[in-house]
Protein backbone atom coordinates (compact mmCIF):
# COMPACT_ATOMS: atom_id res chain seq x y z
CA UNK A 1 0.00 0.00 0.00
CA UNK A 2 2.46 1.96 0.58
CA UNK A 3 4.30 1.38 -2.79
CA UNK A 4 1.05 2.11 -4.42
CA UNK A 5 1.18 5.63 -2.50
CA UNK A 6 4.60 6.16 -3.75
CA UNK A 7 3.90 5.11 -7.26
CA UNK A 8 1.28 7.99 -8.10
CA UNK A 9 2.85 10.80 -6.07
CA UNK A 10 6.26 10.09 -7.94
CA UNK A 11 3.99 9.85 -11.37
CA UNK A 12 1.97 13.47 -10.62
CA UNK A 13 6.03 14.97 -9.56
CA UNK A 14 6.89 13.30 -13.06
CA UNK A 15 4.80 14.30 -14.99
CA UNK A 16 3.93 17.75 -13.06
CA UNK A 17 5.25 20.50 -15.88
CA UNK A 18 3.27 18.58 -18.50
CA UNK A 19 0.12 17.56 -19.53
CA UNK A 20 -2.25 15.61 -17.81
CA UNK A 21 -3.35 12.99 -20.78
CA UNK A 22 0.71 12.30 -20.95
CA UNK A 23 0.60 11.01 -17.71
CA UNK A 24 -2.98 9.48 -18.35
CA UNK A 25 -1.75 7.44 -21.59
CA UNK A 26 2.00 6.35 -19.71
CA UNK A 27 3.15 3.32 -19.04
CA UNK A 28 3.72 4.80 -15.38
CA UNK A 29 -0.13 4.98 -14.80
CA UNK A 30 -1.07 1.91 -16.15
CA UNK A 31 1.54 0.56 -13.44
CA UNK A 32 -0.07 2.41 -10.72
CA UNK A 33 -3.81 1.21 -11.64
CA UNK A 34 -2.34 -2.71 -11.90
CA UNK A 35 -0.91 -1.62 -8.13
CA UNK A 36 -4.15 -0.64 -6.99
CA UNK A 37 -6.13 -4.07 -8.53
CA UNK A 38 -3.51 -5.59 -6.44
CA UNK A 39 -4.40 -3.76 -3.33
CA UNK A 40 -8.56 -4.11 -4.07
CA UNK A 41 -7.72 -7.81 -4.42
CA UNK A 42 -5.90 -8.18 -1.32
CA UNK A 43 -8.37 -6.18 0.88
CA UNK A 44 -11.40 -8.42 -0.75
CA UNK A 45 -9.75 -12.06 -0.29
CA UNK A 46 -9.49 -10.76 3.30
CA UNK A 47 -12.70 -9.85 4.18
CA UNK A 48 -12.29 -6.09 4.75
CA UNK A 49 -15.00 -5.03 2.93
CA UNK A 50 -15.22 -1.28 4.63
CA UNK A 51 -11.22 -0.73 3.84
CA UNK A 52 -11.85 -1.62 0.52
CA UNK A 53 -15.04 0.12 -0.17
CA UNK A 54 -13.02 3.59 1.22
CA UNK A 55 -10.08 2.65 -0.99
CA UNK A 56 -12.16 2.60 -3.96
CA UNK A 57 -13.45 5.43 -2.89
CA UNK A 58 -10.31 7.48 -2.99
CA UNK A 59 -9.04 6.02 -6.31
CA UNK A 60 -12.48 7.09 -7.92
CA UNK A 61 -12.48 10.36 -6.61
CA UNK A 62 -9.25 11.08 -8.16
CA UNK A 63 -9.36 8.94 -10.96
CA UNK A 64 -12.83 11.10 -11.98
CA UNK A 65 -11.12 14.04 -11.33
CA UNK A 66 -8.51 13.41 -13.52
CA UNK A 67 -10.31 12.74 -16.27
CA UNK A 68 -12.47 15.91 -15.94
CA UNK A 69 -9.21 17.84 -16.09
CA UNK A 70 -8.20 15.65 -19.01
CA UNK A 71 -11.09 16.11 -20.84
CA UNK A 72 -10.68 19.86 -21.03
CA UNK A 73 -9.44 21.62 -24.57
CA UNK A 74 -6.50 23.00 -23.18
CA UNK A 75 -5.72 20.65 -19.71
CA UNK A 76 -3.97 22.52 -17.08
CA UNK A 77 -0.49 21.28 -15.99
CA UNK A 78 -0.42 18.84 -12.65
CA UNK A 79 1.55 21.52 -10.90
CA UNK A 80 -0.83 23.94 -11.91
CA UNK A 81 -3.75 21.87 -9.83
CA UNK A 82 -3.62 22.17 -6.07
CA UNK A 83 -5.74 18.77 -5.97
CA UNK A 84 -2.44 17.03 -6.87
CA UNK A 85 -0.56 18.53 -3.59
CA UNK A 86 -3.47 17.66 -1.29
CA UNK A 87 -3.65 14.10 -1.56
CA UNK A 88 -5.99 12.05 0.75
CA UNK A 89 -6.14 8.87 -0.97
CA UNK A 90 -2.32 8.84 -0.76
CA UNK A 91 -2.55 9.26 3.09
CA UNK A 92 -5.66 6.37 3.53
CA UNK A 93 -2.85 3.87 1.51
CA UNK A 94 -0.12 4.84 4.50
CA UNK A 95 -2.25 4.48 6.89
CA UNK A 96 -3.28 1.22 6.28
CA UNK A 97 0.17 0.40 5.15
CA UNK A 98 1.26 1.03 8.98
CA UNK A 99 -1.31 -2.09 9.76
CA UNK A 100 -1.06 -4.28 6.71
CA UNK A 101 0.77 -7.23 9.51
CA UNK A 102 -2.65 -6.73 11.17
CA UNK A 103 -5.02 -6.51 8.83
CA UNK A 104 -3.18 -9.90 7.34
CA UNK A 105 -2.87 -11.43 10.81
CA UNK A 106 -6.73 -10.92 11.78
CA UNK A 107 -8.05 -11.49 8.27
CA UNK A 108 -11.64 -12.40 8.44
CA UNK A 109 -11.69 -15.20 6.03
CA UNK A 110 -9.22 -17.94 6.56
CA UNK A 111 -7.28 -19.60 3.73
CA UNK A 112 -8.29 -22.92 2.41
CA UNK A 113 -6.37 -25.87 3.67
CA UNK A 114 -7.59 -28.05 0.65
CA UNK A 115 -7.84 -26.73 -2.64
CA UNK A 116 -8.15 -28.78 -5.03
CA UNK A 117 -5.58 -30.24 -6.99
CA UNK A 118 -5.70 -29.71 -11.14
CA UNK A 119 -4.65 -32.83 -12.48
CA UNK A 120 -1.12 -33.35 -13.61
CA UNK A 121 -2.16 -32.99 -17.59
CA UNK A 122 -5.25 -30.84 -17.72
CA UNK A 123 -5.64 -31.41 -21.47
CA UNK A 124 -8.69 -32.64 -22.47
CA UNK A 125 -9.21 -35.75 -24.34
CA UNK A 126 -9.05 -36.13 -27.99
CA UNK A 127 -13.05 -35.71 -30.05
CA UNK A 128 -14.43 -35.55 -32.99
CA UNK A 129 -15.05 -31.86 -33.90
CA UNK A 130 -17.47 -30.50 -36.73
CA UNK A 131 -15.90 -27.17 -37.80
CA UNK A 132 -18.08 -24.86 -36.78
CA UNK A 133 -18.17 -26.43 -33.34
CA UNK A 134 -14.47 -25.75 -33.43
CA UNK A 135 -14.68 -22.09 -34.62
CA UNK A 136 -17.03 -21.03 -31.81
CA UNK A 137 -14.61 -22.80 -29.56
CA UNK A 138 -11.91 -21.08 -30.95
CA UNK A 139 -13.67 -18.15 -30.63
CA UNK A 140 -14.03 -18.73 -26.62
CA UNK A 141 -10.86 -19.85 -25.91
CA UNK A 142 -9.56 -16.24 -27.47
CA UNK A 143 -12.51 -14.71 -25.73
CA UNK A 144 -10.89 -15.99 -22.11
CA UNK A 145 -7.36 -14.57 -23.03
CA UNK A 146 -8.66 -11.46 -24.67
CA UNK A 147 -6.85 -9.41 -22.05
CA UNK A 148 -3.24 -11.50 -23.39
CA UNK A 149 -4.01 -11.15 -27.12
CA UNK A 150 -5.24 -7.50 -27.02
CA UNK A 151 -1.57 -6.77 -25.25
CA UNK A 152 0.54 -8.91 -27.76
CA UNK A 153 -1.46 -7.04 -31.08
CA UNK A 154 -0.72 -3.52 -28.78
CA UNK A 155 2.85 -4.85 -28.96
CA UNK A 156 3.38 -5.62 -32.12
CA UNK A 157 1.62 -3.13 -33.77
CA UNK A 158 3.27 -0.47 -31.75
CA UNK A 159 6.26 1.32 -33.72
CA UNK A 160 8.47 2.13 -31.11
CA UNK A 161 8.78 -2.11 -30.54
CA UNK A 162 11.89 -3.09 -31.54
CA UNK A 163 12.24 -4.78 -34.62
CA UNK A 164 14.95 -7.19 -33.45
CA UNK A 165 12.12 -8.51 -30.22
CA UNK A 166 8.78 -8.89 -32.14
CA UNK A 167 10.05 -12.21 -33.25
CA UNK A 168 10.47 -13.19 -29.55
CA UNK A 169 6.78 -11.62 -28.91
CA UNK A 170 5.42 -13.65 -31.55
CA UNK A 171 6.82 -16.72 -30.07
CA UNK A 172 5.75 -15.79 -26.40
CA UNK A 173 2.04 -15.20 -28.63
CA UNK A 174 1.88 -18.85 -30.06
CA UNK A 175 2.62 -20.36 -27.11
CA UNK A 176 -0.85 -19.39 -26.06
CA UNK A 177 -1.86 -18.68 -29.67
CA UNK A 178 -0.28 -21.00 -31.99
CA UNK A 179 -2.35 -23.83 -33.36
CA UNK A 180 -1.05 -26.83 -32.20
CA UNK A 181 -1.43 -25.50 -29.08
CA UNK A 182 -4.85 -24.50 -29.27
CA UNK A 183 -5.61 -27.89 -31.03
CA UNK A 184 -3.78 -29.64 -27.63
CA UNK A 185 -6.26 -27.61 -25.83
CA UNK A 186 -9.07 -28.16 -27.03
CA UNK A 187 -8.96 -32.18 -27.60
CA UNK A 188 -8.84 -31.34 -31.49
CA UNK A 189 -7.88 -34.67 -33.36
CA UNK A 190 -6.24 -33.45 -36.05
CA UNK A 191 -4.43 -29.75 -36.17
CA UNK A 192 -5.23 -29.26 -39.60
CA UNK A 193 -8.87 -28.43 -38.49
CA UNK A 194 -7.42 -25.50 -36.84
CA UNK A 195 -6.10 -24.37 -39.52
CA UNK A 196 -9.26 -24.32 -41.51
CA UNK A 197 -10.59 -22.57 -38.97
CA UNK A 198 -11.83 -18.66 -39.81
CA UNK A 199 -11.57 -17.78 -36.29
CA UNK A 200 -8.34 -19.13 -35.82
CA UNK A 201 -6.37 -17.77 -39.34
CA UNK A 202 -7.77 -14.19 -37.78
CA UNK A 203 -5.97 -15.10 -34.97
CA UNK A 204 -2.72 -16.00 -36.67
CA UNK A 205 -2.95 -13.09 -39.08
CA UNK A 206 -3.04 -10.00 -36.26
CA UNK A 207 -0.44 -12.29 -34.34
CA UNK A 208 1.77 -12.85 -37.65
CA UNK A 209 1.91 -16.39 -36.56
CA UNK A 210 2.85 -18.57 -39.15
CA UNK A 211 0.17 -21.24 -40.44
CA UNK A 212 -0.52 -23.62 -43.20
CA UNK A 213 -2.87 -22.87 -46.17
CA UNK A 214 -4.33 -26.52 -47.79
CA UNK A 215 -1.22 -27.85 -49.47
CA UNK A 216 1.07 -24.43 -50.01
CA UNK A 217 2.94 -25.04 -46.63
CA UNK A 218 3.99 -22.31 -44.40
CA UNK A 219 2.45 -19.54 -44.79
CA UNK A 220 4.25 -16.68 -43.03
CA UNK A 221 3.02 -13.26 -42.46
CA UNK A 222 4.06 -10.58 -45.29
CA UNK A 223 6.72 -8.28 -44.94
CA UNK A 224 8.86 -6.24 -47.22
CA UNK A 225 12.59 -6.47 -48.26
CA UNK A 226 13.54 -3.36 -45.72
CA UNK A 227 11.71 -4.77 -42.79
CA UNK A 228 13.50 -8.04 -43.04
CA UNK A 229 16.69 -6.66 -43.89
CA UNK A 230 16.22 -4.30 -40.30
CA UNK A 231 15.37 -7.29 -38.24
CA UNK A 232 18.03 -9.16 -38.85
CA UNK A 233 20.91 -6.26 -38.94
CA UNK A 234 19.21 -5.38 -34.88
CA UNK A 235 19.35 -9.08 -33.91
CA UNK A 236 22.55 -8.49 -32.01
CA UNK A 237 21.00 -5.41 -30.85
CA UNK A 238 21.31 -5.00 -26.90
CA UNK A 239 17.86 -4.56 -25.30
CA UNK A 240 16.52 -1.45 -25.41
CA UNK A 241 13.98 0.60 -22.91
CA UNK A 242 11.18 0.05 -25.44
CA UNK A 243 11.48 -3.98 -25.09
CA UNK A 244 12.11 -3.60 -21.61
CA UNK A 245 8.38 -1.67 -21.40
CA UNK A 246 7.03 -4.36 -23.54
CA UNK A 247 8.24 -7.38 -21.66
CA UNK A 248 7.01 -5.68 -18.33
CA UNK A 249 3.25 -5.29 -20.11
CA UNK A 250 3.01 -8.45 -20.95
CA UNK A 251 3.92 -9.67 -17.41
CA UNK A 252 1.59 -6.92 -16.11
CA UNK A 253 -1.17 -8.04 -18.83
CA UNK A 254 -1.05 -11.63 -17.52
CA UNK A 255 -1.14 -10.95 -13.66
CA UNK A 256 -4.00 -8.17 -14.31
CA UNK A 257 -5.77 -11.15 -16.00
CA UNK A 258 -4.85 -13.76 -13.01
CA UNK A 259 -5.86 -10.86 -10.14
CA UNK A 260 -9.36 -10.62 -11.87
CA UNK A 261 -9.79 -14.49 -11.89
CA UNK A 262 -9.20 -14.25 -8.21
CA UNK A 263 -11.39 -11.50 -7.89
CA UNK A 264 -14.40 -13.48 -9.83
CA UNK A 265 -13.81 -16.25 -7.62
CA UNK A 266 -14.16 -14.14 -4.78
CA UNK A 267 -16.94 -12.53 -5.46
CA UNK A 268 -18.48 -15.65 -6.90
CA UNK A 269 -21.57 -17.47 -5.03
CA UNK A 270 -19.46 -21.12 -4.86
CA UNK A 271 -18.83 -22.92 -1.54
CA UNK A 272 -15.85 -21.82 0.48
CA UNK A 273 -15.20 -19.10 -2.50
CA UNK A 274 -13.90 -16.26 -0.40
CA UNK A 275 -11.15 -18.90 1.03
CA UNK A 276 -10.24 -20.65 -1.97
CA UNK A 277 -9.58 -16.95 -3.23
CA UNK A 278 -7.62 -16.14 -0.12
CA UNK A 279 -5.55 -19.04 -0.31
CA UNK A 280 -4.30 -19.01 -3.86
CA UNK A 281 -3.88 -15.36 -3.59
CA UNK A 282 -1.51 -16.19 -0.55
CA UNK A 283 -0.21 -18.62 -2.70
CA UNK A 284 0.18 -16.09 -5.94
CA UNK A 285 1.70 -13.47 -3.81
CA UNK A 286 4.48 -15.81 -1.82
CA UNK A 287 5.52 -16.95 -5.75
CA UNK A 288 4.19 -20.21 -4.90
CA UNK A 289 2.08 -20.52 -7.59
CA UNK A 290 2.73 -18.93 -11.46
CA UNK A 291 -0.31 -17.79 -13.20
CA UNK A 292 -1.44 -20.53 -15.21
CA UNK A 293 -0.95 -22.95 -12.08
CA UNK A 294 -3.55 -20.43 -10.59
CA UNK A 295 -5.97 -20.29 -13.46
CA UNK A 296 -6.21 -24.00 -13.38
CA UNK A 297 -6.99 -24.17 -9.95
CA UNK A 298 -9.97 -21.46 -10.40
CA UNK A 299 -11.05 -23.54 -13.64
CA UNK A 300 -11.14 -26.65 -11.37
CA UNK A 301 -12.99 -25.07 -8.56
CA UNK A 302 -15.48 -23.49 -10.87
CA UNK A 303 -16.01 -27.03 -12.73
CA UNK A 304 -19.32 -28.38 -12.10
CA UNK A 305 -18.86 -32.14 -9.70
Amino acid sequence: MDKLADMIESALKRYGSKNIRTMLDSEDWRDIQARYNEVRTELLVQGQVELLQRVEAGHDKLQDKLAELACQDDPPNLKDVYLFWDMPFCATLRAMASIREQLKTNSRVQASKNLPKPKASADPPKRSWTQPDLDEAIREYKAKRSPSFQQYVSLLDDPKTPASKKKAIRSQASKMFGRNVIAKNLGVKSAKMVSQSAPWVAIAEALGLERRAGRAGTVRPARIGHDIAVEKASVAASDTDEYAAAEAAILRAEREETLRRIRQLAESNLPGAKESAKALFDEYQAGEKTDDQVRQTIETLQTPV
